[in-house]
């Protein structure tokens, strides 16, 4: 073997190990996606309620001339949910993303049948 192969060896050795550690990495990324959705769930049923029981355990006096600022305290809720969907819209945009991206690279490692994933020989986490 020669120098040159040496070189080819060595350059497809360490990209097989960045691919693998890129994989790694963008799975975990989603993991903290997921678990940052799941958290911003509870966060905003959590802000709801404790909103709603501060409302009906104080008396909030209303002009009775005005109708709207009489519903007003109890519409404010609606804007937790509201903002905690469109945290998780972008979370979910952004899993969709990466998971392109980790398909990107299985397909690359299936074309050069290399397996990949945690029960095969490039998993060095063992």
């Amino acid at each position: 073997m020669d120098i040159e192969e040496q070189y080819k060896l060595e350059q497809m050795k360490c990209s097989n190990q960045l691919r693998t550690e890129e994989f790694k990495d963008r799975r975990a990324e989603i993991d903290v996606l997921i678990k940052d959705t799941k958290n911003l769930e509870i966060y905003a049923l959590i802000g709801v309620v404790v909103y709603y029981a501060w409302l009906f355990t104080h008396c909030i006096p209303f002009p009775q001339d005005k109708m709207i600022t009489r519903f007003f305290p109890w519409v404010i809720p609606i804007f937790i949910p509201t903002l905690g969907l469109w945290r998780s819209y972008e979370n979910i945009l952004q899993v969709l993303n990466i998971a392109i991206y980790i398909r990107k690279i299985e397909d690359e490692f299936a074309r050069n049948s290399l397996p990949i994933g945690p029960n095969s020989p490039t998993d060095r986490t063992r």
